[in-house]
């Protein structure tokens, strides 16, 4: 995958973690601020847009791959990937603690968010992938960097441009350090300029 955009150097913080650092290899590190989320009022209906999402912006198709791992601890500790459009139209995959565990869960919002969990983790950190077509967003993991899998595929949006980057949240907890390696975006096709 040829990284043609770099986060190092064009990404900006929607809200600011509690700390985070580059190095230069490109891996970034941050410290989730305590009760952030990005949620939006299903069950209870609840809004939370305080997530920390470190992102750019990318025009048309899109292919974003990083290898995730923190120090998930507390109920909810998340941290992956996330595409966002507006306040109302957004996805996030990541690992997630709960019960006890670390899952992948993803979360594609319509105004409403959903939510769902796939395969509990036995490894210390995943590689996720999301991968724009036209219409589709379809959601990769691999436990080794190179047997990916599908976690869900989906229809976010149909605009032209969105943000995309690295995001962590601690809904419950008292925030959690999480480590974004090995960070690319490859730009496979791109539409006309008009």
């Amino acid at each position: 995958m040829t990284a043609d955009v770099t986060i190092k150097t064009e990404a900006v913080w929607n809200n600011p973690p509690a700390e985070w650092r580059t190095d230069p290899d490109g891996r970034l590190t941050a410290r989730a601020k305590a009760q952030t989320d990005f949620w939006r009022k299903t069950r209870n209906g609840f809004i939370a847009e305080n997530g920390h999402f470190y992102s750019v912006q990318v025009r048309g198709d899109f292919a974003l791959r990083a290898r995730i791992s923190g120090e998930f601890r507390q109920l909810y500790d998340q941290a992956g990937l996330m595409v966002l459009l507006d306040r109302q139209v957004w996805l996030k995959v990541g690992i997630e603690y709960v019960d006890g565990g670390r899952y992948i869960s993803s979360v594609v919002t319509h105004d409403f968010s959903d939510w769902a969990l796939s395969r509990p983790l036995a490894g210390e950190a995943v590689w996720l992938a999301v991968e724009r077509d036209r219409d589709s967003i379809i959601i990769s993991a691999a436990l080794d960097g190179l047997n990916f899998f599908v976690v869900r595929e989906c229809t976010l949006t149909d605009a032209l441009t969105l943000e995309v980057g690295p995001y962590l949240c601690s809904p419950a907890g008292e925030g959690f350090t999480a480590t974004f390696e090995s960070f690319e975006i490859a730009l496979p096709r791109q539409p006309r300029r008009g």
